[in-house]
């Protein structure tokens, strides 16, 4: 098992833009997963092959008066963005994703997610 502590995701509405006909990553979602590859390996965490348990909870920003912020993405585009940040480097592949729970969790200064991964039986 593989408890990782991420900084807050990217939303999926911006991951991709279109640039003459061609999709790419923003720059955004390129520095989010630069992220995720230095925090894997600062954490040493390992590949898990095949089949996977995953929990995501994600942490809302505090605001300047102590309380969560209104402002959150969706638990969905959480998910897609940080599988496939982790894909190649803690799972082989997001297809092997079997049980995804995501929730949201208490709020921390800067926001955050917190993310297991267990191989799945």
């Amino acid at each position: 098992m593989i408890t990782l502590h991420l900084p807050y995701p990217v939303s999926m509405n911006a991951i991709w833009r279109t640039y003459k006909g061609r999709q790419a990553l923003t720059p955004e979602a390129r520095r989010y997963r630069n992220e995720i590859k230095y925090i894997c390996s600062q954490q040493k965490a390992k590949l898990i092959p095949g089949p996977v348990n995953v929990v995501l909870e994600l942490r809302p920003k505090l605001t300047v008066t102590g309380r969560a912020s209104k402002v959150l993405i969706d638990l969905d585009n959480c998910i897609k963005a940080t599988l496939d940040g982790l894909q190649g480097i803690v799972i082989d592949n997001d297809k092997n994703v079997k049980r995804i729970y995501a929730y949201y969790g208490e709020p921390v200064e800067s926001g955050g997610l917190i993310v297991t991964i267990e191989p799945y039986e």
